[in-house]
């Protein structure tokens, strides 16, 4: 199955970047008004939710559920995890955008976070633990702009404030070395069954962004 590109293309980079600014502005409002009113509730992922719908049918399906496959990526616990998601948030889905326009990376972003939680899903099933942050889209714009990579030669992107384009194969490196630290995390999840970080989003987001660009036609 393949995706046309002529519907989500001829769109120019700096369109793209407006809509990577507007996502970068609506994480960090909403993130910032969950630290003076508790919005995790309504926002978080719960796997714990998904794995009664497994064992009790849709019945135990809700609307909000559906919604929070995304709306987690809006919230954030702190400030350090705010700027630390963001700013890689900025890197990767600016760059990714220049190659393939804001309506795939839109596309990446949603089909990205839902697929982190997912991931979250697999490793941690019975967990009831709030899970927030937009770490599953930023790694989905990893996957994405990986796979690209590997298809094609890219340009070097530029992306401001940076002073000069970053080399393509820095990014990889740096998206392969996040895969690493995830991976080993999951095995350390198997073995002592719980970790504050959620490894299995990072994968499940990062998955699922390579494999949308993997079917998208060039």
């Amino acid at each position: 199955m393949t995706f046309p590109v002529s519907a989500l293309q001829g769109v120019k980079p700096l369109e793209g970047r407006r809509a990577v600014l507007a996502l970068v502005l609506l994480i960090f409002s909403v993130s910032v008004v969950n630290w003076y009113w508790d919005l995790s509730e309504r926002f978080a992922f719960y796997s714990g939710e998904w794995s009664k719908v497994t064992m009790e049918g849709t019945s135990a399906l809700s609307v909000g559920m559906c919604g929070r496959l995304v709306s987690y990526a809006l919230v954030h616990g702190d400030p350090a995890h705010l700027v630390g998601n963001l700013v890689l948030f900025w890197i990767f889905g600016v760059t990714l955008c220049d190659i393939v326009g804001w309506r795939w990376f839109l596309v990446v972003f949603v089909l990205s976070t839902a697929g982190g939680a997912a991931g979250q899903l697999w490793t941690t099933p019975a967990s009831f633990a709030p899970m927030v942050g937009a770490s599953g889209a930023v790694t989905g714009f990893a996957g994405a702009y990986f796979t690209l990579y590997l298809k094609k030669r890219r340009p070097d992107p530029a992306v401001w404030p940076i002073a000069h384009p970053i080399e393509p194969g820095r990014l990889v490196i740096l998206a392969l070395a996040g895969v690493v630290m995830d991976l080993y995390g999951v095995f350390g999840i198997a073995q002592e069954g719980y970790s504050n970080v959620a490894y299995g989003a990072h994968l499940g987001g990062f998955a699922s962004g390579a494999l949308i660009m993997l079917f998208r036609l060039e």
